[in-house]
């Protein structure tokens, strides 16, 4: 018999509520503020949309996205300044709203959004604290582990973030290098033999296999099946990714529920089952290698690290495979974004295409082996790489929560306990900062830059910790690229940025068509 009667009970029921919970909750805010004026008060000073308030703003933000959502918020700021006639700013100190808790997660949670580059400086610098959010943190908790340096706060971060940096030094930076050339070299024949692919599909075959053979020695066999199947581990990853993004963003009672014997969670459990069953077993095998074995992958040096800390207490091997699963994650989906956005800026800019080109030339032909030290040698590589991450961030906006008091300036001193927004999409294109800030100008990152105007990895002391794997990664990645192949868009091609989950990406993919240059051995 069809089950297509039962999957639409099932969604009606959770529809219903779903409905049903949002309705009690917002009876219940609007009679509280009716009843509360001082806080009606407070909340009346904060930036939301007329009509709006607080669960108004959160389904506006769901139907628009994050993007789009913190844009139109800085125009209606921008909109009601020049009403007040460029009035005085008064003093004013942002406190901690004291509101009613429904379980752990506060009915009349408040944020303050940074857009100037120096407001999200001075609270990226003083706060490596996140409040959680529920029904978003379990979900990614439930993918990563409990162990994941993005889910830790507080000491425990400290603890793990310490051992992290100490994997990332400029010799295992340097080996790891020697992986990402080679992976690049390959994925450049790769694109010449296939010609036309969605190229955000393509580079995450390289950067899975980059992370994958950098991280712990694993072939994910990415490159290879480019145009034809897949394999098992990075098919279970790639769907957890997917799954974990419709769980955050696409909420259903059923979905938050993993125990229920549903195909969704069943599916789940199999994908996870696949990539963590991987990932113990190279870490057991590694752990059984004696401690002098001359490795040169991640994995290797957070293992020296945690050695040198004593008695690999700072890092489990629950805790090593959760972080294992962390770097999958980052390095995965953000630096295929990356570069796709890259090779799509230099489509759209021949002259600047060309003069990558005859600066990759020169570089590469006197040296091919190029590595992480020679880095220095690809200047305007490495602007392009940031120019396109400032236009581009993958990961749009981040969050903290002071744990101390910050003085943003202007008058504005916040208080230990405030939420903080800080879209980075709309920092990054601050006119005071970035003249024609739509306009793609690598050398602009000829000048020295104010701090907090560019940070596509975060800033301050919890920032991304593998920010110069990923930069290296990316500008090697680019210079063998530009040095093997030409590209071309796609004929009526038009670029539609949307948001996917806590990263953006092109909504139509970006399809490209590829031949070798001439000349060029591959």
């Amino acid at each position: 018999m069809s089950s297509a009667p039962w999957v639409l009970a099932r969604r009606l029921a959770d529809t219903a509520g779903l409905a049903l919970l949002s309705t009690a909750a917002y009876i219940f805010v609007r009679v509280w503020n009716a009843i509360s004026k001082q806080r009606r008060h407070w909340l009346h000073e904060f930036p939301h949309f007329p009509g709006s308030m607080v669960f108004g703003n959160a389904i506006r933000m769901g139907m628009i996205g994050p993007i789009q959502f913190y844009g139109d918020l800085r125009e209606l700021v921008l909109r009601e300044r020049a009403d007040t006639e460029q009035l005085p700013v008064k003093q004013m100190t942002w406190k901690r709203p004291q509101g009613k808790h429904l379980g752990s997660m506060s009915l009349m949670t408040m944020f303050l959004v940074c857009y100037r580059p120096e407001h999200a400086h001075a609270v990226l610098r003083e706060s490596t604290y996140r409040q959680g959010i529920v029904l978003f943190d379990m979900h990614l908790r439930n993918f990563l582990g409990p162990d994941a340096i993005v889910m830790l706060m507080k000491q425990p971060w400290k603890d793990v973030r310490t051992v992290l940096v100490k994997a990332f030094r400029n010799s295992d930076l340097a080996s790891m290098s020697i992986v990402m050339r080679q992976c690049s070299w390959s994925f450049a024949r790769r694109l010449c033999e296939v010609q036309q692919i969605d190229f955000l599909q393509a580079s995450k075959g390289c950067t899975i296999d980059i992370i994958g053979q950098s991280a712990f020695g694993y072939d994910f066999g990415g490159i290879a099946s480019l145009g034809s199947g897949g394999n098992a581990v990075g098919d279970a990853f790639t769907h957890l990714l997917d799954d974990v993004t419709d769980r955050q963003f696409r909420p259903t009672i059923g979905k938050a529920i993993y125990w229920l014997p549903t195909e969704r969670n069943r599916q789940h459990a199999e994908a996870s089952r696949v990539v963590r069953g991987t990932l113990d077993r190279i870490i057991t095998e590694r752990l059984s290698v004696p401690t002098e074995r001359k490795g040169h992958d991640l994995l290797d040096s957070m293992l020296q690290a945690s050695r040198e800390g004593g008695a690999l207490t700072s890092l489990s091997k629950e805790a090593l495979s959760d972080n294992l699963l962390t770097f999958m994650f980052a390095g995965f989906d953000t630096m295929s974004i990356a570069l796709t956005y890259a090779l799509y800026l230099l489509a759209m800019n021949p002259d600047k295409l060309a003069r990558l080109q005859k600066e990759v030339d020169t570089v590469l032909d006197e040296n091919p082996e190029v590595t992480s030290r020679d880095l220095k040698s690809l200047p305007y590589c490495t602007k392009v790489v940031k120019e396109t991450l400032r236009l581009y961030p993958p990961a749009p906006l981040t969050a903290r929560t002071t744990t101390s008091p910050v003085d943003l300036g202007d008058g504005v001193q916040l208080e230990a306990g405030v939420r903080v927004m800080i879209p980075i999409w709309r920092v990054h294109r601050d006119e005071q900062v970035w003249p024609e800030p739509e306009v793609f100008e690598p050398d602009r990152f000829d000048a020295e830059l104010p701090h907090g105007a560019w940070i596509p990895f975060s800033d301050g002391l919890r920032n991304c910790v593998g920010y110069r794997f990923a930069m290296t990664e990316a500008t090697i990645i680019l210079a063998v690229l530009a040095r093997a192949l030409t590209w071309r868009l796609q004929d009526g091609y038009t670029l539609r940025p949307k948001d996917s989950g806590v990263v953006q990406v092109p909504a139509d993919g970006m399809p490209l068509s590829f031949e070798a240059r001439s000349g060029v051995k591959l």
